[in-house]
């Protein structure tokens, strides 16, 4: 019996943006009728960073295994959560050069870790409109990003939760 047809189904938006001198992540959790969402920022941080935090914020909330349909803008995130197994199997080097890490190496290897227990589906959202939850995450990540912008003598991450 295949036991992803026992597992719950979750719906899991991620966004992550970059600012002068910070990003912002934010996610948005949905099963059923109950929704769960979470953002916060980072100094220095790139969008692609962002949006793999957000990607990994969201699935350290499921406590059990679930079918998850990832929803994100991101390419980077949706191919690099499809190719995990491949860069975790080449020791989490580059595919043209065996020699170099990979970029966001701490993010990927939680993210290898925090996904072997669900079963996922990604879906690339083609712009936020008529997606009311990536529009919802996309001010969400906007808040904290403009807030450490403002405040740069934050260090490490501000968690701001609405």
């Amino acid at each position: 019996m295949d036991d992803t047809v026992n597992m719950k189904s979750v719906q899991l938006s991620v966004e992550g943006s970059s600012l002068a001198a910070a990003g912002g992540w934010a996610y948005q959790l949905r099963f059923g009728a109950h929704t769960m969402e979470d953002s916060g920022c980072s100094p220095l941080a790139t969008g692609p960073r962002m949006e793999l935090q957000a990607a990994v914020e969201g699935f350290r909330r499921l406590n059990q295994p679930c079918n998850v349909r990832l929803m994100a803008h991101s390419s980077f995130v949706l191919d690099g959560i499809a190719a995990l197994p491949k860069r975790h199997a080449r020791g989490w080097k580059m595919a043209g050069n065996h020699t170099k890490d990979l970029k966001h190496l701490d993010l990927w290897s939680e993210l290898f870790e925090l996904t072997r227990k669900h079963t996922i589906v990604c879906q690339r959202l083609k712009g936020q409109y008529g997606y009311p939850d990536s529009i919802r995450c996309d001010k969400l990540d906007a808040d904290p990003a403009r807030i450490q912008a403002a405040e740069p003598f934050l260090v490490g991450t501000d968690r701001v939760s609405n």
